[in-house]
């Protein structure tokens, strides 16, 4: 038993199949691989972050106007938060047009002063070439058959 556990050629057969085993990934490798991850992460001290959400309800619009909001408004939005010590501020509204107001400007150097994450930031080129639609009709013809309803 001694002289099999000592030959070299044992030694490379076991790391040939811990080579392939780790090639293929196998479920169980995977199993393995992910409760190992799973338990570093939770084993790490719990921390205490608070989040808070600032929305925009209907009191809010009462009190501040129509929607949207000029920016400068955003802007003392993003400050306040920052002056009650927010530690990140996530601002999850989509501006895709210039404020009717011309308040960019104020805005922009509110995001400047602070970090701002914003989720959805507009381009003009795309960068993706749109998908091929998948729809097919079936059965006859719709065209003149659908009801129109006249508007009042």
């Amino acid at each position: 038993m001694k002289k099999i556990l000592l030959n070299p050629w044992t030694a490379l057969i076991t790391l040939a199949i811990l080579v392939t085993i780790r090639f293929l990934d196998p479920s169980f490798v995977q199993s393995v691989r992910l409760r190992y991850f799973d338990e570093v992460i939770t084993a790490q001290p719990k921390v205490d972050v608070p989040i808070h959400t600032v929305n925009i309800d209907e009191d809010t619009l009462e009190k501040m106007g129509q929607w949207p909001f000029p920016r400068n408004q955003y802007a003392e939005i993003i400050r306040d938060l920052y002056r009650r010590e927010a530690g990140l501020v996530v601002f999850n509204v989509l501006m895709p047009e210039a404020d009717r107001f011309k308040q960019d400007p104020e805005l922009a150097r509110a995001m400047k002063e602070h970090p701002i994450i914003l989720p959805a930031l507009g381009a003009m080129k795309a960068r993706n070439q749109p998908s091929v639609s998948r729809v097919h009709r079936v059965g006859q013809d719709p065209e003149g058959k659908v009801v129109e309803y006249q508007v009042y």
